[in-house]
């Protein structure tokens, strides 16, 4: 992916996300209190799938301009499928680049050492492979950049991070916690 490419996608991906996170808290809000006592308020509820759905959309209004295409075969095997990829035109079917999108859950990061060996099954070259890591957590982005380019490997891979804030559901009640954005170049 072309280095402005990859900005628009990651402030797209960016954008998505804290579009999202505000809409969903103010849903929660202005609707039964009972949310209050169980749900979570922001995008902190969300699953994967729907991290890619929502930041198609925003790719789309933001006239990205590459195609777009949502669980695409890999090219070795079209069992395999990306969570995202970016195609060079729909007539070509010509993969620009695979994107994976992850929340990291497990202290080491095992799903991401997962997604990040799937991605190198590819060996084409002219294929560019991407992960979007996402991470709630109350440690700031810098700790966890770092132990994430020591513990995989990933050092000068993460070419895009940033962190947000998102209402938590913990201990029975909403907190804020920190949402990090990592985008890492496999």
């Amino acid at each position: 992916m072309k280095y402005e490419h990859e900005n628009l996608f990651f402030k797209s991906l960016v954008t998505a996300l804290v579009k999202e996170e505000d809409e969903l808290n103010e849903l929660f809000r202005n609707n039964d209190k009972e949310y209050q006592k169980f749900a979570p308020a922001g995008v902190s509820c969300l699953f994967e799938t729907t991290f890619v759905y929502i930041t198609i959309k925003q790719l789309l209004k933001d006239r990205f301009p590459l195609v777009i295409s949502w669980e695409h075969p890999y090219p070795n095997d079209n069992y395999k499928k990306a969570d995202m990829a970016l195609l060079n035109s729909f007539d070509s079917k010509d993969i620009n680049t695979l994107i994976e999108f992850k929340i990291w859950k497990t202290e080491e990061g095992k799903e991401i050492i997962e997604d990040i060996e799937k991605l190198n099954t590819v060996e084409n070259e002219n294929i560019d492979k991407y992960m979007v890591v996402i991470e709630y957590t109350d440690i700031r982005i810098e700790e966890n950049k770092k132990f994430l380019e020591e513990r995989h490997n990933l050092k000068n891979k993460i070419n895009k991070y940033t962190t947000i804030e998102t209402s938590f559901f913990e201990n029975n009640m909403n907190v804020q916690k920190h949402m990090n954005i990592y985008l890492v170049k496999v």
